[in-house]
């Protein structure tokens, strides 16, 4: 009797961690839907927590939001401004699929033009953005909503424009209505940069 005792006793215990296992791992993988360019809507993370950006352009928005990514684009390797908020990420090389696979990443960003994403997809669930969509501002938006971080990319934006219109003063103070273009030349052409295209037009 003792022994059967034991055994119930036994099995009501892992019946108990088990269900107490499930339940962790339902909270952990919680969804939400996400719309993509495309008009696709997408199963994604409601809080991801390992997310690879594999692109440069975003790093900076999800640091911005207090996502420190797992894995980014090793183009950002040599951004002093990057640098100190990604010790211990992982610097993904172009192309290396296998490795992004090896980081379990469970929301992964890339640029639209990547010619991977559909290997990326079998991963985890790829969001592609288009470069020069969005200003800023929006893709900081954009993202906040991916992230469910918008009340975050809110307040950001509100101090951005409060600092941007003390700053618009002084400037003007010294220069009055004068206006400026951003230029990057190279040995064969030169690049105009607008509000959604190129350092220091975005």
């Amino acid at each position: 009797m003792k022994r059967l005792i034991g055994i119930l006793l036994c099995n009501l215990f892992i019946l108990t961690a088990c269900s107490a296992s499930v339940d962790k791992t339902s909270n952990s993988t919680k969804t939400t839907d996400y719309k993509i360019e495309n008009g696709e809507t997408l199963k994604v993370p409601e809080k991801p927590k390992r997310v690879a950006v594999l692109t440069g352009f975003y790093v900076g928005d999800f640091i911005k939001l207090g996502i420190k990514p797992i894995a980014v684009s090793d183009i950002t390797k040599d951004s002093s401004i990057l640098k100190p908020y990604l010790k211990g990420v992982d610097y993904i090389g172009e192309n290396d699929v296998e490795r992004v696979a090896k980081a379990k990443p469970d929301l992964i960003v890339v640029d639209a033009m990547d010619k991977n994403i559909k290997k990326y997809q079998k991963i985890a669930p790829t969001i592609p953005y288009t470069y020069n969509k969005y200003n800023h501002k929006e893709i900081l938006k954009e993202i906040g909503k991916l992230t469910n971080n918008e009340d975050k990319a809110k307040k950001w934006i509100e101090e951005w424009d409060d600092k941007t219109r003390k700053d618009k003063k002084e400037i003007q103070s010294k220069i009055g209505q004068a206006t400026a273009s951003v230029f990057e030349p190279d040995e064969k052409q030169i690049y105009i940069y607008n509000s959604t295209w190129g350092r220091g037009g975005r």
